[in-house]
């Protein structure tokens, strides 16, 4: 079963990336290396096209600050990751040759245009990056009232009755593996703050869901937990982190192998899904406690503002990008580059179809 996420999220620390679980592990690895404009995401996009046809599962890394871009392919198949090890993710090779491979698209640009257009490119750098860094400013002050949030809730929480929970889902949902290895961990994001406003990715429409409802910020306790038991049984389990508390517990948690997917809802991210088992957190309170609604009513509000101040500041480098983008597409020589994506195309499709034959025959 294939699904999208991202594998980096605009957080108040910044751009966040989690590139390096699937980077470091991936038995082949394809770094794809040019300007904007060039076509990156586009041959990505070509490469994916032409697996799914072929009947291969297919993961596409979104970008973040463009939803409609790819970041990466990965290729569970044949263990194989195409992606942008361009900034703000730059990836480049532990073992050049021997597991990764460089495709730099760069080779098939005009210099001397570029050159010609080099104060535009470098003005236009410069903007981009003061439109970051408001966006970071505004998504700073919301990271700490999420803090506060939390930290309020945590006040009026039923710690006992959120671990009690945990373990009966993770009773009920990871069957135990005597002797397995410990199951390896892939963080990724399937929620991003983006150009257009907060964005969950993930279609788990054939998948059995589990939906924690958490307005509050509570469901770490849950997830933690769960994600232990998952990996004590040897399962892999992509642990979907939240953009404004990107090194806390897990939002997410997807389980391919069980094709189980335990997801939040109701707080900033999260959709609700449609005929999932619904549990909520909200309810597991400390009796006779005061939870204050009018302070979180007011909280809520701050937040939904700093994140639309948060969001305006990404669209602003977006639209600046894409001006960006423009300068460099007439420079491209697009004809090489589709020679380039064939190349890359036929020689997955060798593999494949020798994985297949070998997989029949065994």
């Amino acid at each position: 079963m294939s699904f999208d996420y991202f594998l980096g999220a605009n957080t108040p620390l910044g751009f966040v990336p989690t590139f390096s679980d699937l980077t470091q592990r991936a038995e082949h690895l394809v770094i794809i290396k040019g300007g904007p404009g060039c076509g990156k995401s586009t041959a990505m996009r070509r490469i994916a096209e032409a697996c799914e046809s072929w009947g291969m599962p297919v993961e596409r890394i979104r970008c973040s600050s463009d939803p409609a871009s790819l970041d990466g392919v990965y290729l569970p198949a044949l263990d194989t990751l195409y992606v942008d090890g361009t900034a703000p993710h730059v990836i480049e090779p532990s073992y050049p040759g021997a597991r990764e491979q460089i495709w730099n698209l760069g080779e098939c640009w005009d210099q001397g245009m570029l050159e010609a257009r080099r104060g535009e490119i470098e003005a236009l750098s410069r903007e981009i990056s003061r439109a970051y860094t408001a966006a970071y400013r505004f998504l700073r002050a919301l990271g700490e009232v999420m803090e506060e949030r939390r930290q309020q809730a945590m006040e009026t929480a039923d710690g006992e009755k959120l671990l009690r929970r945990a373990a009966r889902i993770a009773e009920s949902r990871i069957p135990h593996r005597r002797g397995a290895a410990e199951g390896r961990v892939i963080r990724i994001f399937l929620d991003a703050l983006t150009p257009a406003g907060p964005l969950s990715l993930g279609d788990f429409s054939d998948w059995t869901v589990t939906e924690l409802y958490d307005p509050e910020g509570l469901s770490g306790t849950v997830t933690g937990p769960v994600l232990s038991a998952a990996r004590a049984a040897g399962y892999t389990v992509y642990a979907a982190h939240d953009p404004l508390l990107p090194h806390g517990a897990p939002l997410h948690l997807v389980i391919p192998e069980l094709h189980w997917v335990l997801l939040t809802s109701g707080g900033l991210f999260g959709a609700a899904h449609t005929g999932a088992r619904r549990i909520r957190l909200d309810l597991m309170k400390k009796d006779g406690v005061d939870t204050a609604p009018g302070r979180e009513r007011e909280l809520r509000e701050l937040c939904r503002r700093l994140m639309e101040l948060s969001s305006g500041s990404l669209g602003k480098a977006k639209r600046l990008h894409d001006e960006l983008e423009a300068l460099y597409r007439p420079a491209v020589d697009f004809r090489a580059v589709d020679r380039q994506v064939m190349g890359q195309i036929d020689r997955l499709k060798e593999a494949f179809t020798d994985k297949t034959r070998d997989s029949q025959w065994s």
